[in-house]
């Protein structure tokens, strides 16, 4: 039973998971929105995003 439940859970996360961080940056913003408070949690999240972003493996995603 345990493991039904265990492969149940990495199925989901998998699912979940981002494909890039052009969608991971663009799910972010979108909980930003979603959010009304002024301290967000995914606020932080987004200069290690755009940081990673900057790598050169994205240049030809980003036009850089």
């Amino acid at each position: 039973m345990e493991t039904d439940e265990t492969a149940d859970l990495i199925d989901r996360r998998e699912k979940s998971a981002c494909a890039n961080k052009e969608e991971e940056l663009n799910e972010v913003y979108a909980r930003i929105e979603a959010v009304q408070t002024g301290n967000c949690y995914f606020k932080k999240k987004i200069p290690g995003i755009l940081k990673k972003c900057a790598h050169k493996k994205y240049r030809n995603v980003f036009g850089f």
